[in-house]
Formats: structure tokens, C-alpha cells, sequence
């Protein structure tokens, strides 16, 4: 943090000594590079400043929280679009301002699984690449493979409907995610649905393909 801090510092004095010599300059452009020279040093020192503050290990109160992030990325904000999640990956784009992703339609308030439960990273590249293979990799794929698409919005099942379909011969998976506490509590559970609370759904997912059957509902 302190090194961070150091080069910004160092950063903005070049570009104050670079600007005054422009300015100062006998032909009448010196005063337009001075000004571009002052714009283009503070985007970057506005990059680097935020990457610092985006990515710091720094807690806020979720009421300070809400309230900056009305107008600047937070740590909380930044990090759902570290997830693994493909939808919450391809949101919180900003670095800076955070009402382009308001404008933009990508903004995202918090995580599924909350910032304790989330993980982090890319869950298609879990193993450590070598040169090569980081070289390799925007090659791959198709031209469209990287593009931002919605994922199709799941179905909604009224309670007869999903009567109905536990009464045919072929019933859907019915997985409950709730805690187990509720899932034994006073309201019960469906009869044969399948314990997997949402914490703990993504380390499950492989278990579920023994339950052979073309549609899952979640309760």
C-alpha cells in the first residue's frame, strides 16, 4: 500500500514538472500540452488510485458502503465481479464511478452465496497455467465465446404445477435449498426432495447427475 502510494506521489510530481516546462514554453502550443499532458497523468494516477483502493484488503461498514457506492467502486462492489459465477463475473465493470454499470445495466448489489460463502476466480481455469499456455489463451475459442449473453431466467412453478408434475411417472428433482434446520423445521419439506443448501450447492453440483431426470426444481 505504501509503494502504491509512493509511485502515485511520484507520478504526479513528473507530471507537474513535465506540464510547468511545457507551459512555460515560447511557442503558443506549450499551454494545450501542458493541459493534455495535466488530463492524461491524472486518468492514470485515477486508475491506479482506485486499483489500490478496489483491491485493498480494507473493511467498511455496509452504511458508508452503500452510500459511496452511489458514486465510487467499493471493495464489496468490485469483488462480485471477481466471482466464479458467469452472471455476477460479467457485472461491476467499473473501476472508478460506479453509475456506468448502473447506466449500463451491470450492476450488481451483492454476491448469491454473500461475500464470505462467494469464490473467486475463473471456474473453467482452476489449475495454474504455464507462459504458454497464458500466451495460447486468447486465441481460443470462438469470436463470440467471451461475449456478454444473459443467462435464459429460469422457469417459475406455481405449488400445483409442481403437484401435478410429482403426481406423473417421471417426477422432476425437487431440490431444497434451505438450511437444515428448516428443512426439519415446523414447515417440513416436500417428500423426496433432496437436502442442498445454497452455500453449500456449488460443491454438490456433481452429486446431483445420480439423480437422473430432465428437470430440477428449487425450493
Amino acid at each position: 500500500m505504501k509503494r502504491e502510494a509512493r509511485l502515485l506521489k511520484d507520478k504526479a510530481l513528473k507530471s507537474l514538472v513535465l506540464a510547468v516546462d511545457h507551459f512555460n514554453r515560447p511557442h503558443d502550443d506549450g499551454r494545450a500540452e501542458a493541459v493534455l499532458i495535466l488530463l492524461d497523468h491524472a486518468f492514470e494516477m485515477l486508475l491506479n488510485a482506485s486499483s489500490v483502493f478496489n483491491h485493498s484488503n480494507v473493511t467498511i461498514s455496509e452504511r458508508i458502503d452503500a452510500w459511496l457506492r452511489w458514486v465510487m467502486v467499493t471493495q464489496d462492489m468490485h469483488r462480485v465481479h471477481h466471482s466464479t459465477r458467469e452472471e455476477e463475473t460479467n457485472s461491476n465493470f467499473g473501476f472508478s464511478f460506479s453509475w456506468w454499470d448502473r447506466v449500463c445495466g451491470t450492476y450488481r448489489d451483492q454476491p448469491a452465496l454473500g461475500h464470505l460463502q462467494m469464490n473467486i476466480g475463473l471456474s473453467e481455469y482452476r489449475s495454474p497455467f504455464t507462459l504458454g499456455q497464458l500466451l495460447l489463451l486468447p486465441f481460443q475459442g470462438g469470436a463470440r465465446s467471451s461475449v456478454f449473453q444473459p443467462r435464459r431466467q429460469p422457469d417459475k412453478v406455481s405449488p400445483q404445477e409442481l403437484q401435478a408434475l410429482l403426481g406423473q411417472g417421471k417426477s422432476p428433482l425437487v431440490l431444497d435449498v434451505r438450511n437444515p434446520d428448516e428443512f426439519s423445521g415446523e414447515r417440513g419439506h416436500i417428500p423426496g426432495a433432496v437436502l442442498s443448501p445454497l452455500p453449500e450447492l456449488d460443491t454438490k453440483i456433481s452429486s446431483l447427475t445420480a439423480h437422473r431426470t430432465d428437470a430440477i426444481v428449487t425450493v
